[in-house]
């Protein structure tokens, strides 16, 4: 083992240690390296528990319940059931997992389907209680009723973007949007017994279709909201006053009958 880089040979004697691979040569100080690590040996496969299944026969006796062997069958099958429990557990939720992942998410899911199904709309919003949307959501829903005394229907905000179809909602502020929302109205009725629709930010509110809506309309800031104006109602023609009757003049009295003297009688 001579140096690589002067040719010097190593002290007499000296023995690498176990485990080294590098030699410094006490001549130039220079380090280098003879040869290098084994590789390491590969393991055997691990496989998992192996059972040993032994049989006795020729015991017909009562006490081959307490027989050892026996005992040893029984804790055999038991956790034979566990582990095929278990199996089986683990599979259940690694199928919820690709289920949830496959679909992008329940929510996510069930929003995609309530576009085809009226069923699952009234999962998401039944009109029991208000509806409120905010960050990124995108909500649809169709044939929803909802009245409320007091309080806003639909509040929106964030980028939420929400479409109802054939829906009948009253309450005193029918709509409420803000930030970047969009609220889609398609058919239906709409009532806002005092705002149709409050818009704020840059939020859009569109009342489109076969709609009956009322209610007075709010906005500010860049908001723009797009609904059906109202029929004005048609004024009463006035009316012309009737003349009072023209009085007729007094009758004129009748004259008296003048009375004359009886004539004498002639003698």
């Amino acid at each position: 083992m001579n140096c690589p880089h002067c040719g010097a040979p190593p002290p007499p004697g000296f023995v690498p240690p176990p485990g080294q691979f590098s030699y410094t040569c006490q001549y130039c100080r220079q380090t280098s390296m003879q040869g290098q690590a084994a590789a390491p040996q590969p393991q055997p496969p691990t496989t998992g528990p192996i059972y040993i299944v032994m049989g006795h026969h020729g015991h017909d006796d009562d006490d081959d319940d307490h027989h050892p062997h026996h005992q040893y069958q029984q804790q055999y099958h038991s956790a034979v059931a566990h582990a095929a429990a278990a199996r089986s557990m683990s599979w259940i939720v690694w199928l919820i997992v690709v289920l949830v992942v496959s679909l992008g998410g329940s929510g996510a899911a069930i929003m995609r389907c309530t576009k085809h199904s009226t069923v699952l709309s009234s999962l998401v919003w039944d009109g029991s209680e208000p509806l409120h949307c905010s960050g990124n959501e995108k909500i649809s829903v169709s044939g929803v009723t909802a009245n409320f005394n007091a309080g806003v229907a639909i509040s929106a905000g964030g980028n939420c973007q929400v479409r109802c179809t054939n829906c009948t909602i009253t309450a005193p502020t029918a709509i409420e949007a803000g930030g970047n929302a969009e609220v889609i109205i398609i058919n239906g009725t709409i009532t806002g017994t005092a705002f149709l629709a409050e818009a704020s930010g840059n939020a859009r509110v569109n009342i489109s279709g076969n709609v009956t809506a009322s209610g007075e309309v709010k906005k500010s800031a860049n908001a723009k909201v797009s609904a059906p104006t109202p029929p004005a109602a048609t004024p009463a023609a006035p009316t012309t006053p009737t003349p009072a009757p023209t009085p007729s003049p007094p009758a004129a009295k009748a004259a008296k009958p003048v009375a004359r003297p009886a004539p004498k009688p002639k003698r």
